[in-house]
């Protein structure tokens, strides 16, 4: 089999095909939805009540519209029905209304959409819980639903859902399973018979639910009939639901052959990460502490995460012997006198939930569902992070930037630099480095990056450039590399300069003048979006490689630009909060006295970005912050795709806006040089704005411009020779060469 040939493997997939063999697969079409459709050639569409079936059925759709749709004819009144993947709880509020909303729970593993839907829907339920990674927990919230939907999006939505619907039909055994998810619904599509000339070809199925009929000269749908709902006048038809085809008996299991091994493979990364970096005190329960969603106890008492989950109890009590947390209650159930890993209840629903240890909970750090790679993760195992460090990355931090110094020749001519590194090279992870000389006007190859890595940051401060974090070949990356700038790059190498918190990648990176690099948000563990800043302090020790954490984000983002100013303050501006919906335009400005972010003005649109200031402005009045939109260069973005339809980009204008953070405004510069340029890297120097790589209308592109932003002497974006290596999700600095550190 694709997904391997090993015992365990196969003990995997048979457990993943014998948990949903009582299940009926269907694919769901998408057009016509709702309504009466009619066939040409091919079997004669049977009709079926959708609720009148003794088999169970799993629902798989591809589109939000058809979603939605099933959300309001599956759930029949007073059915427990569940949302896993709820975001902002739309679909959960037409689930509410099929079926009531006191039978309905919202889940979500990203804190922002339960805040956002709890308060917009206070008549629901929302709870946070990743349900990959929580089964045990998945299993008390869904035991007894008839209804289970499930969009959970992502890169690998077929592989986690290889891992998820097994639990939720072994723990829950709900009457239907509904699913939302684009790369099962086209492998059915293509593993389906064809109709012409072939025997047992797939059966389509015209779904009906019983509806009252309306009048059709009534305004606003009101009924046809003067009596109550309930009374026996009313006349009732049966309305078209959704229109379907049956799937394979073997399809499931195919799917399962075909998945089980990058689970497997997370699963042993997973193990071997949490194993290093806090140690779990069971196996059952083998996540960080914090990953936990908070409990609490009498009221507003929280329930500590570490005295329950990690095997060295609460550290804050054994080091000052005390702690603001709950340490009387097992956070798992509740009840008073044991911890959530001695938790009788805990086993009970863990054992209830995993259908195998192959299919245990695990998930490696994975790219962004819009960084445009076509891979993946490959193999996302111990190999990726973990022996990165077991490997020597944090031996070498005392020797290696003063051993990379030690080979530094500054008898060289000095000149400024445009550093381009790493990125995606069409589907690839590269670690090539690219710089443009300002005075030679011309391109030059670097050293190699020694972890190649894209949707990365890149900051330079006193003559040294910063590569930090980023998704890797084969997993997120914790790791930062320094590389100094000098006049010739023949004996020098990037070596490792220290590890921040939080492995994660769609970060961006700044420096606050030449005496400190920030690392800020991120995508952190394939499926919920980081706060986290890393701030690594070169004030009194140029070379060091100690990155400290300072306050997070109000607002967890990636796909966000950052700026820094020399007096410490860090302004953020729009991204991503997660997979569904658009770009937000919010903005965040950091106080270093305070240690406190706040609110400041949106940007204009919602947007994923770039942001930069132009260091040789120090000193010379108002230092502004440039902000680089991505998108196509009109108000209203790009209004089509190759497949037709609306672009779910609309809206989000490409364009430079210059920020005065004295005055909180902004102001429109230009529009961008190229058309629907997504993923370009940004920085600034003396007067000039540069925007490089990227790619413009859907094609990768080592292109670069510049244009002059200086007030009083702005020009027209002017095209400079393009990288030898075309490349999106790249970072970009400035660096000046031959400068000692001090």
């Amino acid at each position: 089999m694709e997904g391997g040939s090993d015992a365990a493997a196969e003990r995997a997939v048979d457990a993943a095909t014998v948990a949903l063999s009582r299940y009926e697969f269907f694919r769901v079409h998408e057009e016509p939805l709702g309504e009466r459709p009619t066939f040409g050639s091919g079997p004669t569409a049977a009709a079926a009540r959708l609720h009148e079936s003794d088999r169970p059925k799993v629902l798989v759709c591809r589109s939000t519209k058809a979603y939605r749709r099933l959300a309001l004819c599956v759930p029949r009144p007073g059915e427990r029905t569940v949302d896993i993947g709820s975001a902002y709880g739309d679909a959960t509020a037409l689930m509410a209304e099929a079926a009531g909303e006191d039978a309905v729970l919202g889940i979500d593993v990203s804190k922002h959409f339960v805040d956002q839907s709890s308060a917009a829907r206070p008549g629901l339920r929302f709870e946070r819980l990743d349900a990959l990674e929580d089964p045990a927990l998945l299993a008390r919230e869904i035991e007894g639903s008839v209804n289970v939907f499930v969009d959970i999006g992502g890169v690998r939505a077929a592989e986690a859902l290889v891992r998820l619907l097994p639990a939720v039909a072994k723990s829950a055994a709900p009457s239907f399973i509904v699913v939302k998810c684009e790369a099962l619904h086209d492998a059915m599509a293509d593993a389906e018979v064809p109709f012409e000339g072939l025997r047992g070809a797939t059966t389509i199925t015209r779904f009906t639910v019983p509806e009252r009929e309306r009048s059709n000269g009534g305004a606003n749908g009101v009924d046809d009939c003067d009596t109550d709902c309930g009374s026996s006048d009313s006349r009732w038809r049966d309305a078209v639901a959704v229109t379907a085809s049956s799937a394979s008996p073997v399809f499931w299991r195919k799917t399962c052959e075909r998945e089980v091994g990058n689970v497997r493979a997370r699963s042993a990364f997973k193990r071997a990460h949490v194993a290093r970096s806090a140690r779990p005190a069971s196996d059952l329960f083998a996540r960080y502490p914090l990953k936990y969603p908070p409990r609490f106890v009498r009221g507003d008492v929280e329930i500590c995460r570490f005295h329950n989950y990690s095997a060295d109890g609460c550290i804050r009590r054994e080091k000052f012997g005390m702690c603001m947390f709950d340490h009387e209650h097992c956070h798992w159930c509740g009840e008073h006198g044991h911890r959530a890993w001695e938790c009788e209840h805990a086993v009970k629903a863990h054992q209830s939930a995993v259908v195998d240890d192959g299919l245990a909970p695990a998930a490696a750090p994975v790219r962004d569902p819009n960084d445009g790679t076509a891979n993946g993760v490959a193999n996302g195992t111990a190999n990726g992070v973990v022996d990165g460090l077991a490997n020597g990355v944090v031996d070498g931090l005392a020797n290696g930037i003063d051993e990379g110094l030690a080979k530094v020749s500054l008898a060289q001519p000095e000149d400024v630099y445009v550093y381009v590194a790493g990125g995606r090279n069409r589907g690839q992870t590269v670690g090539v480095t690219e710089r443009y000389s300002l005075r030679r006007k011309q391109w030059e190859r670097g050293p190699h990056i020694a972890d190649p890595r894209g949707s990365h940051g890149l900051a330079a401060a006193n003559g040294v450039v910063y590569a930090v974090a980023g998704g890797g070949i084969k997993s997120n990356l914790a790791t930062a590399e320094a590389l100094h700038a000098v006049a010739d790059h023949a004996s020098t190498a990037w070596v490792p300069a220290g590890v921040v918190a939080e492995a994660r990648h769609a970060l961006s990176a700044c420096n606050t003048g030449d005496w400190g690099v920030c690392a800020i948000g991120g995508w952190a563990d394939g499926n919920s979006c980081t706060g986290a800043v890393d701030f690594l302090d070169l004030r009194t020790d140029p070379t060091s490689t100690t990155w400290r954490s300072l306050a997070p984000l109000i607002t967890p983002r990636k796909l966000h630009g950052a700026a820094g100013l020399p007096d410490g303050r860090l302004f953020v501006f729009g991204g991503r909060i997660g997979d569904h919906g658009g770009p937000i335009a919010g903005a965040e400005a950091y106080d270093p006295t305070s240690n406190e972010w706040r609110a400041i003005r949106p940007l204009p649109i919602g947007a994923c970005a770039c942001a930069c200031v132009d260091g040789s402005d120090e000193g010379k009045g108002t230092q502004y912050v440039y902000v680089a939109t991505w998108g196509a260069d009109n108000p209203e973005g790009n209004k089509s795709t190759k497949r037709g339809g609306k672009d779910p980009r609309v809206g989000e204008a490409g364009a430079l806006w210059r920020y005065d953070p004295d005055a909180d405004t902004y102001e429109r510069v230009c529009g961008l040089p190229l058309p629907e340029w997504y993923g370009f890297a940004m920085c600034a120097f003396d007067g000039w704005v540069y925007l490089i790589g990227g790619s413009t209308a859907g094609r990768w592109t080592g292109a670069a411009f510049r244009r002059r932003v200086d007030q009083g002497g702005e020009s027209e974006w002017e095209e400079l020779p393009p990288m030898k290596v075309v490349r999106r999700r790249t970072a970009a600095a400035v660096a000046r060469a031959g400068l000692m550190r001090k």
